[in-house]
C-alpha cells in the first residue's frame, strides 16, 4: 500500500489517495468491500473504513490446436500436451506455432513450460509414404526399416562390467528420452543413427530425494529406483512429478521408475484439485473408452486382429502405465483423449531343409505374411535313395504352402531301397533279437540268436543260408530273405539216487551233509547245476531250496534244521543241453541227537483182554524194530508165546503184529506182556515246538477208519483243540486246518469221539477238553480218506518233565492207563473200535489169532 495508513478524518470529510501496489508476477485483484477502485479514496466518511488489498498470481493462456492441454497456467508451469490421434492415412509431423516452449517438436506427447506470456501452438500432419527408413542402433537392439511415424522401441545393450549407460548420440531429435536406456524412436522421414553410450561406474552414491513420496535414499549412479508419490489429500489427484525429471520414466505417473544419475536429484510429486468435470476416452480398436472423471484409472485391452500382433499403444498415451501391454491402464487426464493400438500383420518364415541324401530346389526360406502362399519347392533324393516324406507327414512333392497361419520348418526325409529279412524257429526253441528286420541295401543283419527251449538244441540254419553259425549276421543283403532256426530234442538227465541221510536217519542237526549219486545224462551233456530242497515231512512248503553249480553231489545246508523234527529232502541235476531238471525222490531224515528214553511206562503182567494196554511213544526211534523198544522182559526166557503188540491197520482190516512191526510217533500199540515187559528206547525226542501231523487211514471199500493215536512228543494236548485237515491227491490243502472242537457233531471228516480201552472194554469220550497224553493210546475214526491231524502247539496243555517222573516210577503207569473224564461212557456197540487182538467183537478170544490169551485162559 502506498499513501497513508491509517488516516482519522472528520465525520463528512474525504480521506487521501491511497494505492494497492502489486509485487513482480502478480496482479492487484479487488479491496476487501468489493471495490475496485485502484488508487482509492474515500469521501464523505461517515463510519471506520477498514479494507484489504488482494492481489493475485499472473496466468497466462496456453491454445492448443488439434490436440489437448489446452488452459490457463502460472508462469515457469511444466505441462503435458498431446497430439490428436492422426486421420486415417496420416502421421504427426510435427509442432508449430510457440514452439520455443516445447521440450521437443518433434514428438506428438511432449512437455511445455508456460512462460510469462500467452501462447498457442498446433499439432501439423503429413502423408507418410510408401519408402521405408532404416534405423541403425549402435550398441543397442531395435535396427531395422520402418515407415515414417512407426513407434520403434530402442534398448541399449546391457554395459559391461564397470560401466552403466550414460546417454543417447545421433540423430536425437525424435527420441522420446535420451536419458534412458529404453526408450522410443518416432520415426521420422529420414535414415536415424543412435548410439547408446556408456560411461565408467563411480563407486559414489548419490542422493535421491522424494517430496511427497517415496523412494528417498543413497544411490549408485545406473541403479533403477521406483519412485511413488504419497496418496492424494480428499479433493485432490496426482497431477505430475517436478524438479530433475530427466531420468524419469514418466513424469504423469504417480508410480514410475528413475534411473539414477551421477548427481543428485531432487523430485516432487505435485496434485491438482479433483474436478468433477468428465472427460471423454475414446479407445480404437478396443475396449475401456467412456467418460471419466480426471485421474480414473482406466481399463483398456486391445482387441488383436487375426493374422496380427500388438506393437504398443499410440495417441495421447503419456499416462499410460505400460503403452507395450495389450491390457493395460490410463489414469484420465483432464481433457478428452484418443488412444488406439497399433498392429502389423503377422509375417511366417517357411524354412525347407533336405535331409541327408537329399536336397532341395527352389527358395528354401521364404517369408509369408498371415493367409498368403509360399513358392513351390522340390525333394530331389541322390542317386539309390528314394523321397519318403516331410517330417510334418506331408508326401507331396513337390510341394508348396498356402494359407500360412504359422511358421513352417520342414525337412524332407529319403530312404535307401531296403529289404525284408525274416528270421524264424522250428519247433523247439524261438528266436532272440529282431525276427523281422529291414536292411539297407548291401547292408548287415542286426545279430539274431537261436535259443533252445528246454528239451532241445540247436542244430543249424536253413532256408536262403545253411549254417551252424550262431548268434547269426547276415551281410552284404541284397534281396528279400527268409531263415529258420531248427533243433532237435535233447532228453533230460536221469533222475538221481539219493545216498544219505535217507530212511530216517537220525543226524546230528550241526553236522548234517547231503550226499547223491552219480550224473547220467542220454546225451552226454555236463552236469552244470543241482537244486537241493528241504521241507518239514508232510508240509508241502519247501524250508530251504538252493541252486548251486559248485555242490553238484554233495551240499552242506547250514543251520536250518531243529531238534525232534522229521525233514524230507530232494536233489534235482541239471544238464548243460536240455536245461532241464531232473529230481530224486524224497528221503527222510530225523534231526537231533539219539538219547534214551527210560520214561516210557512199563507194562504190568497180564495175560487177560482187560490186562492189554495202549501205548504211544514220544521219540524218533534209532532202529524202528519194536527190539528198540524192548529193554527188558520180567522173565528172561520170555518167548513170542509170552507178550503180544500190534497195532490196527484199516486198510487190510486187521492187526500189524510183532515183529513185522514198527514204530512211529503219533500211532499207538496194543501191548500185553504175560511177565510184564519194562520199555526202554534209544532216539531223538519229538520236537514240542513244531506242529505234529499224524495222517489218519480210510478203506474206501470196507468204509474202515479206525485209527491208533498217541500224543506224537512230551505235551499235553487237548482234543478239542488238536486241527483236522483235508489234502488232495497231491498234499494241498483243501479243507482245514479247523479245530475238532468247530466241526458238527455230523461233520463228513472224522466221529469227534475219542475212544479209550478201560478195563477190557472200550468208552469214548465226547468232550473237547479231554486231553490226549503222552505215551498214552486211543482210537478215533475217519470218515473219509486223505484226513490228517495236526497237534498244534498252541493247542498244547502241559509237558513231560522228565525229572519228576523218575521220582515217580511205575505209580505213574496207573494215572496214565486208567484216567477217565466224566465225558466217557461204556460201549458194547459195533460202533466202537475193533477189539484187540485175539478177541473176538463180542469179547472172547479167538484160537485163530488169540492163541496167546487162548493158552493163558486155558492155563
Amino acid at each position: 500500500i502506498t499513501g497513508t495508513s491509517p488516516q482519522t478524518v472528520s465525520y463528512g470529510d474525504s480521506g487521501t489517495a491511497v494505492t494497492a501496489v502489486p509485487e513482480t508476477g502478480y496482479h492487484f485483484a479487488g479491496w476487501s468491500d468489493g471495490s475496485t477502485v485502484n488508487p482509492r479514496t474515500d469521501t464523505n466518511v461517515t463510519g471506520n473504513i477498514t479494507v484489504t488489498a488482494a492481489f493475485a498470481i499472473n496466468t497466462y493462456t496456453l491454445t492448443i490446436t488439434s490436440g489437448n492441454g489446452s488452459g490457463v497456467y502460472l508462469s515457469n508451469q511444466l505441462l503435458a500436451i498431446a497430439a490428436n490421434v492422426p486421420a486415417a492415412g496420416q502421421i504427426f509431423d510435427h509442432w508449430i506455432g510457440d514452439t520455443v516452449i516445447l521440450a521437443n517438436s518433434n514428438l506428438p506427447n511432449t512437455f511445455a513450460k508456460m512462460p510469462d506470456m500467452n501462447v498457442a501452438v498446433t499439432a501439423t500432419y503429413k502423408d507418410p509414404g510408401s519408402e521405408p527408413y532404416m534405423l541403425t542402433v549402435n550398441e543397442g537392439s531395435g535396427n531395422g526399416t520402418y515407415l515414417p511415424g512407426a513407434v520403434v522401441l530402442v534398448a541399449a545393450d546391457s554395459p559391461l562390467e564397470g560401466q552403466i549407460f550414460d546417454q543417447w548420440t545421433g540423430d536425437t531429435a525424435n527420441l522420446v528420452n535420451i536419458n534412458l536406456p529404453d526408450t522410443r524412436l518416432h520415426m521420422p522421414s529420414d535414415d536415424v543413427v543412435l548410439t547408446a553410450v556408456y560411461k565408467v561406474l563411480e563407486d559414489v552414491p548419490y542422493t535421491l530425494t522424494v517430496n511427497e513420496g517415496s523412494g528417498s535414499g543413497s544411490y549408485l549412479a545406473g541403479v533403477v529406483v521406483p519412485v511413488a508419490a504419497d496418496p492424494p489429500l480428499e479433493g485432490q489427484i496426482f497431477d505430475q512429478w517436478t524438479g530433475d525429471t530427466a531420468n524419469l520414466v514418466n513424469v504423469n505417473l504417480s508410480n514410475t521408475h528413475l534411473y539414477m544419475p551421477s548427481d543428485n536429484v531432487e523430485l516432487t510429486a505435485t496434485y491438482r484439485e479433483h474436478g468433477m468435470d468428465e472427460y471423454d476416452l475414446t479407445v480404437r480398436d478396443g475396449s475401456g473408452g467412456g467418460s471419466y472423471l480426471s485421474g480414473t484409472a482406466v481399463n483398456i485391452e486391445a482387441s488383436v486382429p487375426v493374422g496380427k500382433y500388438f506393437i504398443q499403444w499410440l495417441g495421447q498415451n503419456a499416462t499410460i502405465t505400460d503403452p507395450y501391454a495389450v491390457a493395460t491402464v490410463i489414469y484420465m487426464p483432464s481433457a478428452n483423449t484418443t488412444v488406439m493400438p497399433e498392429f502389423a500383420i503377422q509375417t511366417y518364415t517357411l524354412t525347407y531343409t533336405a535331409g541327408s541324401n537329399g536336397s532341395i530346389t527352389g527358395i528354401s526360406s521364404q517369408a509369408v505374411d498371415y493367409g498368403g502362399s509360399g513358392t513351390q519347392v522340390t525333394a530331389v533324393p541322390e542317386t539309390g535313395y528314394h523321397f519318403v516324406q516331410w517330417n510334418d507327414g506331408s508326401t507331396a512333392n513337390p510341394r508348396t504352402d498356402t494359407n500360412v497361419t504359422d511358421n513352417i520348418s520342414v525337412a524332407s526325409n529319403f530312404g535307401i531301397n531296403t529289404y525284408d529279412v525274416l528270421f524264424s524257429a522250428a519247433e523247439g526253441g524261438h528266436i532272440s533279437g529282431e525276427t523281422a528286420q529291414v536292411i539297407e541295401y548291401s547292408g548287415n543283419s542286426i545279430s539274431v540268436e537261436a535259443i533252445a527251449d528246454t528239451g532241445y538244441e540247436f542244430s543249424g540254419w536253413s532256408g536262403d543260408v545253411d549254417t551252424m553259425d550262431n548268434p547269426l549276421i547276415l551281410e552284404g543283403v541284397i534281396s528279400d530273405m527268409s531263415v529258420t532256426a531248427n533243433f532237435v530234442v535233447n532228453f533230460s538227465p536221469d533222475n538221481p539216487a539219493l545216498i544219505s541221510p535217507i530212511g530216517n536217519t537220525i543226524i546230528d542237526p550241526a553236522i548234517v551233509t547231503f550226499y547223491a549219486g552219480a550224473f547220467n545224462d542220454p546225451e552226454g551233456d555236463a552236469h552244470i547245476e543241482s537244486t537241493w530242497q528241504i521241507r518239514r515231512a508232510g508240509v508241502i512248503n519247501l524250508l530251504y531250496s538252493i541252486s548251486s553249480s559248485a555242490d553238484l553231489m554233495e551240499h552242506v545246508p547250514g543251520n536250518v534244521f531243529e531238534n525232534g523234527v522229521q525233514y524230507e529232502w530232494r536233489v534235482g541235476y541239471m544238464d548243460g543241453g536240455s536245461l532241464l531238471t531232473s529230481w530224486s525222490p524224497w528221503g527222510t531224515f530225523i534231526s537231533g541227537v539219539t538219547v534214551e528214553d527210560n520214561n516210557i511206562p512199563s507194562i504190568p503182567p497180564g495175560f487177560r483182554m482187560k490186562d492189554y494196554q495202549l501205548v504211544s511213544f514220544i521219540q524218533w526211534p534209532s532202529d524202528y524194530s519194536f527190539l528198540n523198544v524192548l529193554d527188558s522182559t520180567t522173565d528172561p526166557g520170555a518167548t513170542l508165546e509170552d507178550f503180544k503188540i500190534g497195532t490196527y491197520n484199516p486198510m487190510t482190516g486187521g492187526y500189524e503184529e510183532y515183529p513185522e512191526l514198527e514204530i512211529e510217533p503219533g500211532r499207538a500199540y496194543w501191548m500185553l506182556a504175560r511177565y510184564g515187559m519194562n520199555l526202554a528206547m534209544d532216539g531223538v525226542f519229538v520236537s514240542t515246538e513244531q506242529d505234529f501231523k499224524v495222517n489218519l487211514m480210510y478203506n474206501e471199500e470196507s468204509e474202515d477208519g479206525w485209527n491208533m493215536i498217541g500224543a506224537p512228543n512230551g505235551a499235553y494236548y487237548s482234543w478239542g483243540d488238536v486241527e483236522i485237515i483235508e489234502t488232495d491227491a497231491d498234499g494241498n490243502i483243501i479243507f482245514g486246518p479247523m479245530p475238532i472242537s468247530m466241526l458238527a457233531d455230523d461233520n463228513e471228516y472224522i466221529d469227534k469221539r475219542i475212544w479209550r480201552w478201560d478195563d477190557g472194554g472200550y468208552t469214548f469220550d465226547n468232550s473237547d477238553s479231554f486231553v490226549i497224553a503222552p505215551y498214552e493210546g486211543v482210537w478215533v475214526k475217519s470218515k473219509k480218506k486223505n484226513i490228517s491231524l495236526v497237534f498244534p502247539v498252541s493247542s498244547q496243555s502241559g509237558r513231560l518233565q522228565f525229572s519228576s517222573l523218575v521220582t515217580q516210577g511205575k505209580a505213574w503207569i496207573a494215572a496214565v492207563f486208567n484216567h477217565i473224564t466224566p465225558a466217557c461212557e461204556a460201549s458194547g456197540s459195533d460202533d466202537s473200535p475193533p477189539m484187540p487182538m485175539g478177541v473176538s467183537e463180542s469179547g472172547s478170544s479167538s484160537s485163530d489169532s488169540g492163541c496167546f490169551i487162548q493158552v493163558i485162559t486155558e492155563n
